[in-house]
């Protein structure tokens, strides 16, 4: 199956690109010089746009803007959207995913880097490489990957969200089937979220029913639309909706340094949220 790619770029060099990098893969990309162009071409009978790819030229604000009207439109709401550009500092990639971007890729290319992190944001491992997606092995625990991020955090100056997500049973589910189902489905949901984030953050799956993210350059902000997407695809994703017997889902978080500077502490407020939820419905 072909994975079609829309690149937005006034001087239409990313396309070239891209063309270039991804020869080897079954993948059609076409080109939009600006927003209008890029609606038009999203909203035409017979395009099905995959991912989107938007170049930023310059440091004026006015392409963030752009992307974040894009993003906003209905007809690219469930468009992975990566920003290419070169511009490093992490205030643009900041800027970037609060306007809608899932990940940033900066300039000049590490071409085997562009081929997995649009492989992965997109979710299409299969498509490009036709093999299956499996659980990535971790080679860090969540305490040590998290004791590397939040040092990393503080050196780099930028902010780092610890985000809970929780499978919630509906009432009926029987006790005895209760790990077995819920452990299988959260699973599921692990495999789906792993294959659209972006290429920085990392999911573990902790316990019966939960996942513990972290998410390096995310703010509150960020972690709202990173949030959001994640509620989507609980919501859309076919594997998840034939798996789901009514359950619902639970999404927390906490910043770094916005709700503190401590690690521990941070976890402590992210599982209070969480039990204060659980009190909240009654459990």
């Amino acid at each position: 199956m072909q994975c079609t790619i829309l690149t937005v770029d006034e001087l239409e060099i990313v396309r070239s690109e891209l063309v270039e990098i991804l020869k080897d893969q079954n993948v059609e990309i076409i080109n939009a010089v600006n927003e209008a162009e890029a609606l038009k071409i999203i909203g035409k009978d017979g395009h099905s746009i995959d991912i989107i790819i938007w170049a930023v030229n310059t440091a004026d604000l006015k392409s963030f803007e752009a992307l974040k009207r894009v993003k906003g439109n209905h007809l690219c709401k469930d468009i992975p959207i990566i920003v290419v550009s070169s511009l490093t500092d992490k205030k643009y990639v900041i800027k970037a995913i609060e306007s809608g971007a899932v990940e940033y890729i900066a300039k000049p290319y590490d071409e085997n880097a562009v081929v997995k992190k649009i492989s992965r944001v997109a979710g299409f491992l299969n498509k490009l490489y036709n093999f299956e997606i499996t659980e990535d092995i971790i080679t860090f625990s969540f305490s040590e990957m998290s004791n590397r991020e939040i040092k990393a955090a503080s050196r780099g100056g930028y902010p780092l969200t610890f985000m809970l997500v929780s499978v919630i049973p509906n009432d009926d589910l029987i006790k005895s089937e209760y790990q077995k189902e819920i452990s299988s489905l959260t699973s599921i949901i692990n495999r789906v979220i792993r294959s659209n984030l972006r290429e920085t953050d990392t999911s573990f799956h902790n316990g019966v029913n939960k996942l513990m993210l972290l998410l390096p350059f995310a703010d509150s902000k960020g972690a709202k639309v990173i949030e959001k997407r994640i509620y989507e695809l609980f919501e859309n994703h076919t594997i998840i909706r034939k798996k789901n017997n009514g359950h619902k889902l639970f999404i927390t978080s906490v910043s770094y340094p916005e709700d503190g500077k401590v690690k521990d502490k941070l976890l402590q407020k992210l599982e209070e949220n969480y039990n204060n939820f659980l009190r909240s419905k009654g459990a």
